[in-house]
């Protein structure tokens, strides 16, 4: 044999082997599903430093991990037109709790530096969920 040979007899070998044997791929792994909810919370009118809220979002399936994104926000001040020194709109937590994805959002407008005027409004979001199967 030359030395050619060994390495294309070496492959036929391993050919006839897995034919033999029978050839079991490596399944693919089930993929997971992503879902969206879309939720709103509304902000009374409130003074004071930025207020925060609780909201939650449902799925069928129990959630492996998600994250949520501001969609669209409204904030006013509830009494005459004035302009703003700093407005608050922010996603401060998302937690996975089984079939339900909890979020703590902060909203507040600022005229002065001090919170010290009412305001009202609301926080539109976007929950991404990849679920279990």
């Amino acid at each position: 044999m030359t030395s050619r040979a060994i390495p294309l007899t070496l492959a036929i070998l391993l050919v006839v082997s897995f034919v033999a044997v029978g050839w079991k791929a490596t399944p693919a792994p089930t993929p997971e599903a992503v879902e969206f909810r879309e939720i709103q919370i509304q902000f009374d009118r409130a003074s004071g430093y930025p207020h925060e809220q609780v909201a939650t979002a449902s799925f069928l399936q129990p959630v492996h991990k998600a994250d949520a994104a501001i969609k669209g926000y409204d904030l006013a001040f509830t009494e005459a037109q004035k302009s703003f020194h700093r407005a608050i709109v922010e996603i401060k937590e998302v937690k996975c709790e089984k079939k339900t994805v909890r979020l703590k959002v902060r909203f507040g407008l600022d005229r002065t530096g001090f919170f010290e005027d009412e305001f009202q409004g609301w926080v539109k979001i976007l929950v991404i969920a990849k679920l279990h199967k």
